[in-house]
This record gives C-alpha cells, sequence and structure tokens, in this order.
C-alpha cells in the first residue's frame, strides 16, 4: 500500500508539473500579445486569446480532478480491480486535460502570431501615413516659403550690391549718371529704385529720379541709348548682369503723362532704368525672357 501511495503521489506531482509548466507557457505567449505599438489590435485576435486562456484553466482543473481521483482511488479502494478502474479513469482525465492544454497552446500560439502581425500592419500604416503627412507638411512650408519670396519686395542685397560695385567701381571706366524712371504711387517700386540709386551713387553716379504716371512693363527694364549715352547704357547693364540681377531690354519709353524729377544734376551721358511694379507670382515670364538681354 505504501508503495502505491508514493507511485501514486510521484505520478500526481509529475502530472501538476506538466500542467503548471503549460500554465506558464501560456501566460508567456499571453503577456508577448500585450499592446501594439499603437496600444490597439483587433478585437477577434483578443477575444480568442481570453477564449484559449479560459480553455486553459478548465483543463488544468481536469488534471487536477484526475490527480485527487488517482490518489483516492490508491488510498480507498481495496480491491485491485476497482483500483485498476479509478487509476485508468484517473490517468484518462489527466491526458485528455493534457491534450486540451496541448492544443490550446498550439492554437494560442497561432493567435499571437496574427495578433503580433495585425500589430505590425497598424504600425506600418501608421507609420506611411505619418510619412506621407510629413512630405505633405514639407511641400507645404517649401510652397509657402516660395509664395513668401514672391510677394516680398525687391531689395538689392549686400552680395548684389558688392557684385555691381566690382564693374562700376572699375578703374578703367568712366563715371556716367543714371536716371531712374519708376511708377508713381507704388512704394514697393520706390524702394527697389533707392536701393539701386544708392549702390551707383556710392560708385560716383549722379542719380535723377523721375515718377511717372506712365504704365510700365512689370520689372527692370535697361534700354540702350544711341551715342553718347550707349556706353552708360553698357556698363549699367554690365552691373546688373555681375549681380544676376534680371532684366529686359527694350526701347526707351516715350515721354507722356505727368512726370515729376528729383535728386542729382546729370550734365553728361546718362543711362536709363525704368522700374516697373513687381511681377505677379502667376504671371512671371520664364527664365529664358527673363534674364539678362544684350540687345534691345
Amino acid at each position: 500500500m505504501i508503495h502505491r501511495i508514493k507511485i501514486a503521489i510521484a505520478s500526481s506531482i509529475a502530472a501538476k508539473s506538466k500542467a503548471i509548466a503549460s500554465l506558464l507557457r501560456l501566460r508567456r505567449i499571453r503577456s508577448a500579445n500585450g499592446p501594439s505599438a499603437l496600444g490597439q489590435r483587433k478585437k477577434e485576435a483578443h477575444q480568442r486569446l481570453e477564449e484559449l486562456e479560459r480553455w486553459s484553466a478548465r483543463a488544468t482543473l481536469l488534471i487536477l480532478f484526475g490527480i485527487v481521483v488517482d490518489i483516492a482511488t490508491v488510498l480507498y479502494v481495496p480491491h485491485e480491480r476497482a483500483e485498476i478502474i479509478g487509476a485508468l479513469i484517473a490517468n484518462g482525465l489527466i491526458g485528455v486535460g493534457l491534450i486540451i492544454e496541448y492544443i490550446v497552446i498550439l492554437r494560442a500560439i497561432t493567435a499571437s502570431g496574427e495578433a503580433q502581425r495585425e500589430a505590425d500592419e497598424r504600425v506600418g500604416i501608421a507609420e506611411k501615413q505619418a510619412s506621407e503627412a510629413n512630405a505633405r507638411a514639407a511641400e507645404a512650408e517649401l510652397k509657402t516659403e516660395m509664395l513668401r519670396a514672391e510677394l516680398a519686395w525687391r531689395r538689392i542685397s549686400r552680395e548684389e550690391a558688392a557684385k555691381m560695385t566690382e564693374v562700376l567701381g572699375r578703374a578703367d571706366l568712366p563715371k556716367f549718371g543714371l536716371r531712374i524712371f519708376h511708377v508713381s504711387g507704388d512704394p514697393e517700386a520706390l524702394t527697389f529704385s533707392q536701393d539701386i540709386a544708392d549702390v551707383f551713387r556710392r560708385n560716383g553716379w549722379p542719380v535723377l529720379f523721375v515718377a511717372t504716371s506712365q504704365t510700365l512693363s512689370p520689372g527692370v527694364m535697361i534700354p540702350l541709348y544711341a551715342a553718347p549715352h550707349l556706353e552708360a547704357c553698357g556698363v549699367t547693364r554690365m552691373a546688373f548682369q555681375n549681380a544676376s540681377i534680371n532684366f529686359v531690354g527694350g526701347f526707351p519709353v516715350d515721354s507722356g503723362g505727368m512726370m515729376m524729377a528729383s535728386g542729382d544734376d546729370i550734365p553728361g551721358p546718362a543711362a536709363a532704368i525704368y522700374v516697373g511694379s513687381r511681377l505677379p507670382p502667376k504671371l512671371s515670364p520664364p527664365a529664358a525672357t527673363q534674364t539678362t538681354a544684350a540687345n534691345p
């Protein structure tokens, strides 16, 4: 009898150890399938894991019940035949419980993989959407900066002024005069004209401003006059070219409308610059027509 009790206890402990080990594996699978990076998973996979865990608990209870029956049979059943029947039933229950536990573990592993794939898919979709949103934001920022640059007032920068001075300050080139015609009532055109005049005046050129009510073409035009003004126009164009400031060529604008002059006296040859309004963003001409022109 004592020998049978020891055997029963040993088998009970082994079965219980297997059950506990199975539960621990299932718990690890469950914890590994915690919330994804987005904190969400499909409801179906989550419910399947909970259902499998419930089945695992039932199988564990079945195993424990079989162990109890096995021990009770060994202790309290005096007949050999009844003892055998009780042991078979108990062991059968343990076997059935272990089978259920094994199936549950396999399905839990499968469900865990599906849940992980679903989480990975959600993370991938979220990353793609975030990347697309960042790209759209960067594109919108670029367009905003381009529009801001197009709408900004024209000014002569320090770098451009230095480039113009490289030509206007040359010792081998004479000093001429400059007449700047600008649209009256346009503060942006007047400001740009004053920037141009500052550079020329610093290099010894007298400058005369002429505000006109005539309609001037948008942008900057530097026409070519016949001698003796031809060289003055050429030097002025060279200064603009060296500073990469866009202008177009053309013919002098006929006098007409109301004009108001102010500035320096110009006794000798002089170049002329016509400063129209700033080019509208949607009407800006292509680079080929806006680049420096060598001929009228």
